[in-house]
């Protein structure tokens, strides 16, 4: 049993090697790339392969002749996060960023001491900030991860802060704790995020932290650039836009454990002249004994 029980640890972790792989080329990778990368036999990588475009995780470009992840992974990835409506809720204000920037625009959420993109809306530039939905980031060099540090209790955001490692992704990355934590008490003051080529030298992104009802940090937004046209003096004007496209996706959000049923308590009140009939005709719900 015990050897039984190894070999399938053996095949399961060789087939999250191949999904990593697959996961980590945005153009897919072919069988043959696929074997030399991960040192496998290519009888042993058309199995995982074929085990994996079955349970959708996986698909097969069939032009190109390459594997790509499959959609059942993002299907999954929503699922694990719990967030559709957090996704939901800035899908609107996404498009508005992206209508008035013409850049792209994002929503991130935060896991351990990375933040993971959930939702992107693509700028309308041909030269435009483009990261996957799924990719990690280190919390500390991108204006998602700080807006949400910034966010964050003080004893939480300094555990993980504590805990970080500030590795520099580019000359600009801030590296120091002490500067980190003096960022992100600006941060906090002014109510959005700069990231100043941190991550990717010529990319400015600025963001801003979405928090329900209850205060909980759900997530964040940001707008992302090429530098050249995210300038330092545009951030600084754009910065108050995501700030307040982010405090109305929060609005919209039902605090943890909170009951989803809409109050009925509100008295209901006509709105005067013509424009009370741009509601159509007022229903009374049997079922939920409201108007």
């Amino acid at each position: 049993m015990a050897t039984s029980s190894g070999e399938g640890t053996g095949a399961l972790e060789k087939a999250l090697d191949v999904l990593d792989a697959i996961g980590a080329a945005p153009e897919g990778l072919g069988q043959s790339e696929l074997a030399d990368r991960l040192d496998l036999p290519r009888t042993t990588v058309y199995r995982l392969l074929a085990t994996l475009v079955a349970r959708g995780l996986v698909r097969r470009d069939p032009l190109r002749k390459v594997y790509c992840l499959g959609f059942r992974c993002f299907e999954m990835a929503r699922q694990a996060y719990a967030m559709p409506d957090l996704v939901a809720a800035a899908a609107l204000e996404l498009r508005a960023l992206r209508d008035l920037t013409g850049e792209t625009s994002y929503l991130a959420a935060l896991d351990g001491r990375e933040v993971i993109s959930l939702e992107r809306c693509d700028g309308a530039h041909s030269q435009r900030s483009a990261a996957v939905l799924g990719q990690r980031k280190p919390v500390h060099c991108t204006s998602q991860g700080k807006a949400i540090l910034s966010a964050m209790p003080d004893e939480a955001r300094d555990a993980i802060v504590r805990e970080a490692v500030l590795k520099p992704l580019t000359p600009l990355t801030i590296t120091d704790r002490r500067r980190l934590q003096a960022e992100l008490r600006i941060t906090k003051a002014r109510g959005y995020a700069i990231d100043d080529e941190e991550i990717v030298l010529g990319v400015r992104c600025v963001g801003a932290p979405v928090v329900d009802a209850a205060g909980q940090v759900r997530g964040a937004i940001s707008v992302a650039g090429p530098a050249y046209r995210l300038t330092r003096a545009r951030l600084e004007l754009l910065g108050p836009e995501v700030a307040d496209a982010a405090r109305r996706i929060g609005a919209q959000l039902q605090p943890a454990g909170a009951d989803p049923t809409p109050s009925t308590e509100a008295a209901v009140v006509a709105l005067p002249g013509l424009w009370a009939f741009h509601g159509a005709h007022p229903l009374w719900s049997a079922d939920g004994s409201r108007l």
